[in-house]
């Protein structure tokens, strides 16, 4: 009797002792777990689903350690600027002042060392650009995109002008009627979306602007790096087609030339 009684004590103590051992177990296993989803929320990149905030497109490999960067550069000829055939948004400012066009380029995901064409180069915020919205060719005239145009002149001055030609999806840019070739790579430069603003000569707040796309063309509002389309008189987020940009800053007194007509601000 003592005998039966004691194996059921030793049966009953196995039992607690397995009890708690499977308790431990789980709660280590919880804690682990748990450690693991918080360390693959910290170190995620902040661009986990690998497509560019600028241009809409896949990139191959994320790197963390780029940051989005502005390079200004400190030479007039845009087929010399270091790695500008590789910047995801290029702004191209007319002074009429000085008769002379400045250059700067944005970049994504990339690392840009200093070079001799390069003035600086600074890190800036997502925020400071336009918020856009990417769309594919199908979707331009949805998004009310008209008038096909196939050739843009930009005439700043006597002696300066920029000029697109639309070719293949792409525009062709062009510097006193030649072809821009960039130095280093020796390939053309050219671009998914033109966006041109027109800074205004009075106190008005807000730019009239233009988009050309696919060919097609948008009319803009411009109030800093706030961009909306103009659709019926609604005004709609920035579209853009997938693709690198070249951002055109010039005085609103400028007339735009295309193959069809004069287009003012």
């Amino acid at each position: 009797m003592k005998k039966n009684d004691s194996d059921k004590l030793f049966a009953f103590i196995v039992y607690i002792l397995i009890g708690f051992l499977i308790i431990f177990v789980s709660y280590n296993s919880y804690i682990n777990l748990l450690k693991k989803d918080v360390k693959d929320q910290t170190t995620q990149p902040p661009n986990s689903i690998n497509v560019s905030p600028i241009t809409g497109e896949v990139i191959q490999d994320v790197n963390t350690s780029y940051n989005l960067l502005k390079v200004c550069y400190n030479s007039s000829n845009i087929t010399e600027l270091y790695g500008i055939n590789k910047a995801d948004i290029v702004i191209e400012t007319y002074n009429a002042v000085s008769n002379t066009l400045s250059y700067n380029g944005i970049f994504y995901n990339k690392h840009i060392p200093i070079q001799e064409s390069i003035e600086n180069i600074s890190t800036i915020s997502l925020d400071t650009l336009p918020y856009i919205d990417f769309i594919d060719p199908p979707d331009l005239d949805s998004h009310e995109f008209n008038e096909n145009i196939d050739t843009i002149f930009i005439p700043f001055s006597d002696s300066i002008s920029t000029s697109f030609i639309f070719q293949k999806g792409q525009y062709y840019h062009f510097s006193k009627n030649v072809k821009d070739v960039h130095k280093t790579s020796n390939t053309p430069l050219a671009f998914t979306n033109i966006l041109i603003e027109f800074t205004s000569s009075s106190n008005d707040s807000i730019n009239q602007g233009l988009l050309f796309s696919g060919g097609k063309l948008q009319r803009l509002n411009i109030e800093g790096n706030n961009i909306k389309m103009i659709n019926n008189s609604k005004e709609i987020n920035l579209s853009l087609l997938r693709g690198n940009t070249i951002w055109i800053k010039c005085s609103d007194k400028i007339k735009i030339i295309t193959a069809n007509a004069n287009i003012e601000s």
